[in-house]
């Protein structure tokens, strides 16, 4: 099980993630990150590769099950993740109306003419999410503009 807290001074982050062992438990690790936004991407990255080495995790072989990437952009990939998770809780009526907000600097950042599959995935979600609660919708990037398709029970597709 994680456990963790995530604290924001003055534009300075630091996150403590513990692993518990819960038959025991007893905390197996911790880590502690800190990053300011010039050096989130490197300090994200370099937790990533401590997380992957005390779990040790090995990609599969090219061809054999999912491929796996690292996002690009770390610090742009988990500010869309929050945003889209608050967007989804708002809309499931877990959150409270007043906090479906998109954050301006998220939006354009995820508007920029950077090429990423993860990226252009989550600026669709937080595009449509954020027309169906009738906010003030991140413009779509031209990449993505097209025909869009439903399947059913799930966010917007593009096609």
């Amino acid at each position: 099980m994680f456990t963790g807290a995530l604290q924001q001074k003055n534009l300075d982050y630091e996150m403590m993630l513990r692993l518990w062992e819960v038959k025991k438990f007893r905390e197996r690790t911790a880590f502690t990150i800190r990053w300011t936004p010039a050096t989130a991407d490197r300090a994200l990255a370099d937790f990533h590769a401590q997380l992957c080495a005390f779990m040790e995790f090995k990609a599969y072989p090219a061809g054999q099950g999912l491929g796996y990437a690292l996002p690009p952009m770390l610090r742009d990939y988990i500010e869309a993740l929050g945003a889209g998770l608050t967007l989804f809780l708002v809309e499931k009526q877990v959150l409270p109306p007043a906090q479906a907000v998109v954050p301006a600097g998220i939006a354009a950042r995820l508007a920029a003419p950077r090429r990423s599959p993860n990226r252009l995935a989550a600026h669709a979600c937080i595009h449509a999410r954020a027309g169906r609660l009738g906010l003030a919708v991140p413009p779509l990037p031209v990449s993505l503009v097209g025909t869009t398709g439903r399947r059913a029970g799930s966010a917007d597709v593009v096609v």
